[in-house]
């Protein structure tokens, strides 16, 4: 078993994965011939530390050609899906919308993957069922937790019910009405 030699100092490439980024500095620069990429890295949102241009700046030298032609055919295909959106559609002659086509083709194979309506309708209500269960049982929990057991000893205690006996009492009663009285004339 032999073991090529490894090469000394820092390893090639961090490893993170940056197609995002260069995607879009790709679809500014289409955008904007005149934008070189540094400035465009630099307008992405939220703007990235020195570190992560000159990371950027690396990939985009290595890959500029093919993130420039993907570039090219996102644009064409937001083109061509935005003039499909504009004309006319065979069954009725109503305008109709690029991606709806697309997207009813994938409710429906989700719901044939799925075991048709039916079966989408019976998980979602197991589903419903298994949330009102948990949401019962956290309430539950939350009752005897040490805090509400605490609380309902306090509401039991012998001094509290005295104290709501006395409030609730006709003596109290009249006090408050008195109290109100002379409120209102005045005293």
């Amino acid at each position: 078993m032999s073991n090529p030699k490894r090469s000394r100092g820092r390893p090639r490439g961090s490893g993170i994965d940056d197609s995002a980024s260069l995607n879009l500095v790709a679809d500014m620069m289409l955008k904007h011939p005149g934008l070189r990429a540094t400035t465009a890295m630099k307008r992405l949102s939220p703007p990235p530390n020195e570190t992560l241009i000159r990371r950027l700046q690396e990939k985009w030298k290595v890959d500029k050609a093919v993130l420039m032609k993907r570039a090219e055919e996102r644009r064409e295909d937001h083109r061509s899906t935005a003039r499909a959106g504009t004309s006319k559609t065979a069954s009725g002659g109503a305008a109709g919308w690029a991606g709806l086509d697309r997207q009813m083709r994938l409710v429906d194979e989700v719901q044939r993957s799925m075991g048709g309506t039916d079966e989408i309708e019976r998980q979602i209500r197991a589903v419903d069922q298994m949330s009102s269960i948990l949401e019962s049982h956290k309430l539950l929990a939350d009752y005897n937790s040490p805090t509400m057991k605490m609380m309902r000893s306090i509401e039991d205690h012998p001094a509290i019910k005295m104290a709501r006996q006395l409030e609730e009492s006709p003596a109290l009663r009249a006090i408050r009405q008195w109290e109100m009285m002379q409120k209102r004339l005045g005293f």
